[in-house]
């Protein structure tokens, strides 16, 4: 919400920048600097991996920023828009249509022929059953929120 709150202000791109790197790159010196004393453990969500977890994640958020606001190359993340504008429905798709069994039955009858791909092709078969039901919520313009 900060780094929104940053965007939507009348800074300059150069000082978003700066402090965007300078909290990515805090957080995950701070995560592994405390480290020998608090263990990184995601299951735990230690202070640790949250530090070093969030420090990872402003960085991201800074290659994206850059490339799609700063340079302008937008169209290759048109897919990520379709699932973030209606990420709640992504969210909830798995527990309240259980897409998962459904495409399951798909899958099954390969997963001989398949080996360890399996899981792979179960998932990449979800995900595009999941893109194309929040794709079409998209084109209608229904989004969920809470």
């Amino acid at each position: 919400m900060l780094l929104g709150e940053l965007l939507r202000s009348k800074k300059s791109a150069a000082f978003r920048l700066k402090v965007i790197a300078a909290v990515g790159l805090g957080g995950l010196a701070l995560g592994y600097a405390l480290s020998p004393f608090v263990p990184t453990i995601m299951k735990l969500w230690t202070t640790s991996y949250g530090l070093a977890s969030a420090g990872v994640a402003c960085l991201m958020f800074l290659v994206f920023y850059g490339i799609i606001d700063l340079v302008g190359w937008h169209r290759w993340a048109f897919p990520f828009a379709v699932i973030g504008t209606n990420a709640l429905a992504a969210y909830l798709s798995s527990s309240v249509a259980r897409l998962g069994q459904i495409t399951g039955i798909f899958t099954r009858a390969g997963a001989p022929y398949l080996g360890d791909a399996d899981a792979l092709v179960h998932a990449m078969l979800l995900l595009a059953v999941e893109w194309a039901i929040l794709y079409r919520l998209y084109r209608r313009r229904i989004f969920l929120s809470a």
